[in-house]
């Protein structure tokens, strides 16, 4: 099979040996044949000269392998033993042509199958039945080719729904034409020369083709382009097919598995190559769509004569003059649409000539657009092209001249109204004449207005005998008489001006009502207050310990700066409450820092000689003290030593003391909800201590021109300045980052046949889309638009540099990606080993399992990643999958997050703190 020996030709031309031959057989097209062969120097240039239309030529195949590889040299390829061959070509003789190459005479064949009998003459006609099926329109066509059938794919039965017109081009466009709108195409019968075609794809035999046969792999995207793409509702996988090259024969139609997919053979063409015939095919997709509608261009605007077969409201039948005939019970019904339009509307009569007018290529809804005059030069009132008229058949016209326009009804005694330039507006009625208005009806000339009359003229009011009469005299009727007169009175002068008056007394004020004592304040100023305690008692321990002071006297200024401060802080807050008014929250800090501190000096002194737990001196110690507290507090604000004060202090100190004493022991054994409660206090303390933390650092960063202790003038200086870097930093900390307030939906991802039916590689896809989800939404918008933007930037610069294939990404990353592989790559040794196999063998199965895997952006930088941030390792299939679909989707997140921003009216701080909120999903088809 396949041989070009084994080729045999049936024509009326003796041939010698064949050299070269060409196939083709393409949708929509005539089979073509073209070979060369060698002829007898006898016959030399006869052959050419005497060919005839009527030729006819059949190319057959040897199927018999011995017979095809015995010698050539003695075969006649005249003669077909048709036992033992198989067509693979017969259609009729389009040229031959005859040549001497150094003294050896060759003819050259071209061919075409007898489809092209159709594509030979233009024809104009219409198939106005909308009943008709498509088997009956293609056999009414085939009428003028005695001899010749088809084969329905198709449309079998199915009606052709609405009037189809054939203008202007042969039986085989027009036919392509209509198997264009079932979304199908012809085929030639390249076998078979008695069937013209197939309309509609033919369903041919079966075959299985291993699939280690060398193919191409296409994707026809113009095609896929010009048919509206997505916009109609097709997938560009549609448009993908294979290309083979064989030995075997297959046919138009002829089913094929290969590639583990159902396909069929939609073309094919043949070449001799040395001395065999390779076929090449193209496999494409059962379910493609590959024709898209066929219009013809030719119709567009035309305009075909034909006579009104029937009336009905605004459409009309006719018989167009194409047709020999039309049944008016088959016609279609157009509608009517006069030149004129709207005005002087009116349908054709029975009869009278019209024209069908198209208004574009696709020949549907075409109109009626107006009669056709044949007599206009035989009419008397035609014969004067400056004069129009407009006339029905009941005698109603209308005479338009260059002077005037004159309208008259179509009765014994008609109505006339004149419009004539020389003469004005004339009116005549052989009955009455009424002027009726819902309003006022005026007129109105520079001139006189004349109304005659052989009896009366009268003037009347509707309803009432109101009014006047000319009848010789003139009479004035009315039901009322109005007296018309006047009367003056007289009064004295008198003073009018307006008197001065007195400015009103303002309103006294309304009492300003009391604002209610602020608790949440206070609540706030008190945590200040002891995180500046807590903050004071870190700073002077950490001063003591660096100067080598002893455990005991470190506990006991911490205690002391502890105690002291929260006792002022506790203080402050009562005075607060007493008065009704909550002091600024520097008041409470600039208190406990300079108690915290006098408390840690008294603490250094006296802490140590109070390790006694007797409640005597624990009294003692306190009152000691707490004087040398007063004595210190005192020194510290500038004032004298006022010992009535020390001694007051004193006293407080020594029942301070025993009331600690007693709370202690107290404390230790109360209720766990007491404990539990302050160790909420304790919390919300040290949250507070937190802020007061990220305070300090910040005024760090500042001048440091303050020293905590040197004088106190200072101390509440760096107190003031803490207040405000305290709330600061409050409030910012209540901005906490939170994600958009609207999910964004992205189009599901979708997952190929071949990772959906697996399991394993399912919940991979899945594992990686979720990924993707969770790197999104840890970026901040802010995060998100700077990395969109650099990515863009990328891809821009990369185009422009000519880079082939350009991806945008960033080159950095790839470092980053290779550290991943090869940290992954040492833990999968390590798993290996651990599971028993050697080094060498754990070695290769890693190098082998990282080539099926992807270092993973969450997410991609296309989709908005850092190009640095790689989170680890996925198959790398997957990631190829979903990478490549987030072209058609990031453009379209980024739309809507920048809508986001302007619908909220976002700031750019808002953009630091708000996160994304994307959901992201995958599915198979």
């Amino acid at each position: 099979m396949g041989a070009v020996h084994g080729i045999r030709i049936k024509s009326p031309y003796t041939l010698m040996r064949l050299e070269d031959i060409k196939i083709e057989n393409r949708p929509n097209e005539h089979g073509y044949l073209y070979l060369k062969a060698l002829v007898d120097d006898s016959v030399n240039f006869q052959h050419a000269v005497n060919a005839s239309t009527d030729d006819k030529i059949c190319v057959y195949e040897e199927t018999d392998e011995e017979g095809a590889i015995g010698n050539s040299a003695i075969v006649d390829i005249n003669v077909v033993d048709e036992s033992k061959s198989k067509i693979i070509f017969n259609g009729i003789v389009q040229n031959v042509s005859a040549s001497n190459e150094n003294g050896i005479y060759y003819i050259e064949i071209q061919g075409a199958t007898s489809s092209f009998e159709l594509d030979v003459k233009e024809k104009s006609r219409s198939f106005q039945n909308e009943e008709m099926t498509y088997d009956e329109l293609i056999e009414e066509i085939l009428t003028d080719y005695s001899g010749f059938s088809f084969t329905q794919c198709i449309g079998k039965g199915q009606a052709i729904g609405k009037p189809l017109f054939q203008y202007k081009e042969s039986d085989w466009n027009f036919l392509k034409r209509i198997a264009s709108e079932l979304k199908s195409e012809l085929y030639c019968d390249i076998i078979n020369s008695g069937n013209m075609f197939y309309f509609g794809r033919p369903n041919g035999i079966s075959y299985e083709i291993e699939d280690i046969t060398s193919y191409r792999a296409c994707k026809n995207l113009k095609r896929f382009h010009e048919a509206s793409g997505y916009e109609e509702g097709y997938n560009d996988i549609d448009y993908f097919y294979y290309e083979i090259e064989t030995r075997n024969k297959y046919n138009v139609g002829d089913n094929i598995y290969f590639k583990q997919k159902d396909l069929y053979v939609n073309q094919y063409s043949a070449y001799a190559l040395k001395d065999e015939v390779i076929y090449k095919y193209r496999l494409c997709r059962k379910n493609g769509i590959w024709q898209t509608k066929l219009y013809n261009s030719v119709i567009a605007g035309a305009s075909i004569d034909g006579k009104v077969l029937a009336v009905e409201g605004e459409k009309v039948k006719l018989h167009l003059n194409i047709d020999e005939s039309q049944n008016a019970d088959e016609a279609s019904w157009f509608p009517y649409a006069p030149p004129t339009g709207n005005m002087m509307y009116s349908m054709p009569v029975v009869g009278t000539s019209a024209r069908l007018y198209f208004p574009n290529e696709e020949s549907e809804d075409p109109i009626v657009t107006g009669c056709v005059r044949s007599n206009g030069s035989s009419c008397a009132k035609t014969s004067d092209t400056k004069n129009r008229y407009f006339g029905t058949e009941h005698g109603s016209e209308i005479e338009m001249t260059p002077g005037a326009v004159n309208i008259k009804g179509g009765s014994k005694e008609p109505l006339n109204i004149s419009f004539d330039d020389s003469i004005g507006v004339t009116l005549k009625s052989p009955k009455n004449l009424n002027l009726s208005a819902s309003d006022d009806i005026i007129i109105k000339t520079p001139a006189n207005v004349k109304v005659k009359a052989q009896s009366q003229i009268g003037v009347i009011k509707s309803g009432t005998e109101n009014g006047l009469s000319v009848e010789t005299d003139m009479h004035f009727k009315g039901s009322n008489v109005i007296k018309d007169g006047s009367d003056r009175e007289t009064y004295a002068p008198f003073d009018d001006e307006p008197k001065e008056g007195t400015k009103p007394e303002p309103p006294e004020p309304p009492p300003e009502e009391k604002k209610p004592f602020d608790w949440g304040k206070l609540a706030t100023n008190v945590l200040a207050g002891l995180a500046v305690v807590a903050l004071v008692t870190v700073a002077v321990v950490a001063v003591a310990v660096t100067c080598g002071a002893a455990a005991p006297v470190v506990g006991a200024i911490a205690a002391g700066a502890a105690i002291a401060g929260t006792a002022a802080v506790a203080s402050q807050a009562a005075s607060d409450i007493s008065r009704g008014e909550v002091s600024d929250m520097s008041t409470y800090m600039s208190v406990g820092a300079r108690e915290a501190f006098i408390g840690a000096v008294s603490g250094a002194i006296f802490g140590p000689f109070g390790a006694g737990e007797a409640l005597a001196g624990k009294m003692v110690l306190g009152g000691l003290t707490n004087g040398f507290e007063s004595v210190l507090r005192q020194t510290l604000e500038g004032k004298g030593i006022d010992f009535k004060t020390v001694l007051f202090d004193m006293g407080v100190g020594a029942a301070t003391g025993g009331l600690f004493h007693g709370a202690g022991k107290l404390f230790e054994k109360a209720s766990p909800f007491v404990k539990n409660a302050f160790n909420k206090v304790s919390s919300e303390l040290s949250e507070n201590a937190r802020i007061a933390k990220i305070a300090l650092n910040n005024m760090q960063k500042g001048p440091r021109s303050v020293v905590l202790g040197s004088n106190l003038g200072n101390v509440d200086e760096a107190v003031g300045r803490f207040a405000k870097e305290f709330k600061n930093v409050k409030n910012e900390i209540k901005l906490e980052p939170k994600p958009m307030n609207k999910v964004i939906e992205v189009p599901e991802f979708n997952v190929k046949p071949k990772f959906n039916n697996d399991p394993n590689l399912k919940a991979e896809y899945t594992r990686q889309v979720k990924g993707q989800e969770e790197g999104l939404n840890k970026l901040s918008i802010k995060e998100y638009l700077d990395n969109r933007e650099a990515y863009t930037n990328r891809l821009n610069e990369q185009k422009l540099s000519g880079k082939k294939n350009p991806s945008g990404r960033d080159p950095k990353s790839a470092t980053q990606q290779q550290w991943v592989r090869n940290e992954a790559i040492k833990d999968k040794i390590k798993e290996y080993t651990n599971q028993g196999l050697s080094r060498k063998e754990a070695k290769e199965k890693a190098n082998i399992w990282i080539k099926t895997q992807a270092a993973l952006h969450d997410p991609d930088q296309i989709a908005g990643g850092n190009p640095l941030n790689v989170t680890g390792m996925g198959d790398k299939r997957i990631n190829s999958s979903i990478g490549s679909q987030w072209k058609s989707r990031a453009d379209n997140v980024e739309k809507q997050v920048r809508k986001y921003i302007e619908d909220n009216s976002l700031s750019e701080k808002d953009l630091e703190k708000i996160y994304l909120n994307i959901k992201l999903s995958c599915g198979g088809k």
